[in-house]
């Protein structure tokens, strides 16, 4: 018996838009977390607006790469117990 191959390229549209999405989302919520942490120092003129964008750039990029996974593991894991 030979497998079934069906045409899935009308459906590429699927991931795409839920990548778009995703990551729309997930931008919305980094800018909301960046606005709160830099908000008083930047409003106070403790650092300037560039500097806190550059300060949070790196720091969010090395917060993902290095404790994502950690993250992921504890939302998977460690946040309901389903037995």
């Amino acid at each position: 018996m030979e497998p079934v191959v069906e045409d899935m390229s009308g459906l590429l549209w699927m991931p795409v838009v839920g990548f778009a999405v995703v990551f729309y989302t997930a931008w919305g919520g980094g800018a909301n977390d960046c606005a709160n942490s830099f908000s008083s120092a930047v409003g106070s003129g403790a650092i300037t607006l560039k500097k806190a964008i550059l300060i949070a750039s790196i720091f969010e990029f090395l917060g993902v790469l290095l404790m994502g996974s950690h993250v992921s593991n504890t939302i998977r894991k460690n946040v309901i117990d389903i037995d």
